[in-house]
């Protein structure tokens, strides 16, 4: 059996799905799922209803693949009222970490706007003080809940990468295809495919109290690498029902086949 990876990965499902009409982390995400590709949803009680209780959600299909090559998966979520703790898997609740170290009034959430409230940069802030308060941690990989086919190789790649470069965030930029029309390739970075350095509490915390939430800004403040990956899989990033479609049908192609290998 192929060893682990011993830092721990935190799926981030913290974000407010406004666009997708209902908490998307809850969707019904597996092979089941195809008799959905062509229903709306609606509300949220409409989303936990067409969910078979024989089927994965969305938050447990990516937690299922993560499991299978990290230690440690944790999911992170906004507060104890969230619904994805009915899993009974690993959480990292954001309100909790905030309040166990006296920060929930510090940041001024009232004098937020809504979107600034659901920023991952929270998630990604309470996952490193978790980690090297309870996981003795260096590093943490994270993957937010809305990319599914992401393959947890990447971040055997990532870890060396920050190792070589000797950098405190190393993330994921993805090459996309080739137009004809265009002289070169573009390309798209991934910036909560990342491995973080827990050193990076401080710069974090900074700028949520400044209200700077801009993650790309951040990243390229400190020390940091990217790994460039041709993988189409990478531009299934589930914001809309339409893209939440398009993702079940690549799921359930015949010619699907997800796996991970070490080379």
């Amino acid at each position: 059996m192929e060893k682990k990876f011993s830092f721990p990965c935190v799926i981030l499902c913290g974000g407010k799905s406004s666009r997708m009409g209902c908490d998307k982390a809850l969707l019904p995400f597996g092979k089941k799922s195809a008799n959905f590709a062509g229903q709306d949803f609606k509300q949220n009680a409409e989303c936990e209803t067409k969910q078979d209780f024989m089927q994965d959600s969305l938050t447990q299909f990516v937690y299922k693949n993560l499991s299978a090559h990290f230690e440690r998966v944790f999911l992170c979520v906004k507060s104890q009222d969230s619904k994805l703790l009915r899993y009974n898997l690993p959480t990292i609740i954001e309100s909790r970490v905030l309040q166990e170290n006296a920060l929930d009034c510090a940041l001024d959430f009232q004098n937020l706007t809504f979107k600034e409230q659901f920023s991952p940069l929270y998630g990604i802030f309470c996952a490193l003080e978790f980690a090297q308060k309870h996981l003795s941690a260096q590093y943490v990989a994270f993957v937010s809940v809305d990319t599914p086919f992401v393959n947890p190789l990447y971040f055997e790649s990532l870890s060396l990468l920050s190792q070589q470069e000797n950098c405190k965030v190393a993330y994921i930029t993805q090459i996309l295809e080739n137009d004809a029309k265009k002289e070169s390739n573009k390309k798209k970075e991934h910036f909560l495919l990342s491995l973080w350095h827990v050193s990076m509490k401080d710069a974090l915390l900074n700028a949520l109290k400044n209200k700077d939430f801009k993650i790309g800004a951040l990243i390229k403040s400190t020390s940091h690498a990217s790994l460039e990956i041709k993988d189409n899989a990478l531009s299934f990033n589930l914001n809309t029902k339409e893209a939440y479609h398009k993702a079940l049908e690549f799921l359930n192609a015949p010619e699907f086949q997800f796996c991970a290998k070490r080379h």
